[in-house]
């Protein structure tokens, strides 16, 4: 288990990244999350796995504006 967490946007979208990206540098800090490209977000996360569960439960509920309609995200950890 690494430093960081791989978050994909079920539907590729420059926009959308770059809000996920901003909405997770505002609440979590700056250079904590970084858009990869239009399908990826690299998010820094603590490797303890309570730690992680209860982060990941900050970024799941955080509301994201979308350049278009999208169905899913999902994470690869």
């Amino acid at each position: 288990r690494g430093d960081s967490l791989i978050f994909n946007l079920d539907q590729p979208d420059f926009t959308t990244a770059r809000s996920m990206t901003d909405k997770i540098n505002e609440l979590l800090g700056p250079g904590t999350a970084e858009a990869l490209d239009a399908t990826s977000i690299r998010v820094s996360a603590p490797r303890d796995t309570s730690q992680r569960v209860a982060y990941l439960s900050v970024i799941e509920n955080l509301e994201i504006e979308t350049g278009m309609d999208i169905t899913c995200i999902t994470w690869i950890g």
